[in-house]
């Protein structure tokens, strides 16, 4: 194919190029150093480029993956996708099972049905404005241990990270919005989640079987609709007086105003209160002061 060059143990690809074909690229019995995917280029057939052995992938800008099982059961050491790639073929990269170390660059979309599904790695870095929706994506990846939501992620399916029972630590960073179901279920080593600004749970038994989670933290404006999380998770945080925003000068509950003395608490509804009014308010109520969300 003149789009694919091999030399120097490499596989470089043309810029723009376009394979439609069925299992493309044959040599199954050599092994490379690298594949360099030139930018903008697009995957339609099946099972292109599946099961050849490849240290380093190198996926370039504004690439797009559609075909079935494109890249799957590879002998690939380290894969790399620049922004603004799209994966949507079902079976992409799955089965990789020599993968060390994945990195995912900004604003790339994996829509794809069980991609990078039963991978390898150990190192997952994800990109600022990922997109994951589907199901099945990251499933079983059992060898990922911690794992950062980087901000501005949206997350839509089913049992994305499920499965993955060695995965201790997850860390949201901002402005992020997760919607579905079982989406971390089953990461039976899960120990830590934590969450930054602004991140919101929508959906149903994402984090059940997750029955090791001793420590839940969220930042401002966090919102939690998932009854398997809310079971692990404490009805407030305690907060420093500097973080207590503009405004917000007294405990609705006493009246009472706030001052370096206080020990103040925020709500995971968002709201403020002196600890032991909050604590006291609890013992008679499960709901907040406020808004009358479900705390307990």
């Amino acid at each position: 194919m003149e789009s694919v060059r091999v030399a120097n143990n490499s596989i470089d690809i043309e810029p723009n190029s376009i394979f439609h074909e069925l299992d493309v690229f044959s040599d199954k019995s050599n092994s490379y150093d690298c594949m360099n995917v030139g930018s903008g280029c697009i995957f339609t057939g099946s099972f292109t480029f599946s099961s050849i052995s490849v240290r380093k992938i190198i996926i370039n800008d504004g690439c797009c993956i559609d075909g079935f099982g494109v890249f799957s059961k590879g002998l690939y050491e380290e894969i790399e996708i620049r922004p603004r790639t799209n994966i949507d073929g079902p079976y992409s990269f799955q089965y990789c099972s020599y993968l060390n170390r994945v990195q995912i660059d900004k604003n790339v979309e994996i829509a794809g049905l069980h991609s990078f599904f039963c991978c390898s790695m150990a190192e997952l870095i994800l990109g600022t404005g990922i997109r994951l929706v589907g199901t099945g994506i990251f499933f079983s990846c059992k060898n990922i241990k911690y794992l950062e939501i980087p901000d501005d992620a949206y997350i839509e399916g089913s049992i994305i990270f499920a499965q993955c029972v060695n995965l201790k630590t997850i860390r949201f960073r901002n402005n992020i919005t997760i919607r579905g179901n079982y989406i971390f279920s089953l990461c039976e080593s899960l120990e830590v989640v934590y969450f930054g600004d602004n991140v919101s749970i929508y959906g149903e038994e994402n984090f059940n079987g997750c029955l090791n989670i001793t420590t839940i933290e969220h930042g401002n404006n966090f919102l939690n609709q998932d009854r398997t999380l809310r079971i692990f998770q404490k009805s407030y945080n305690h907060v420093r007086p500097d973080e207590i925003p503009e405004g917000v000068v007294e405990c609705p509950i006493c009246l009472q105003s706030f001052d370096i003395n206080s020990v103040v608490v925020q709500t995971i509804c968002g709201h403020y209160f002196n600890e032991k009014c909050l604590c006291a308010w609890l013992v008679q109520k499960k709901t907040c002061p406020i808004c009358r969300a479900l705390l307990l």
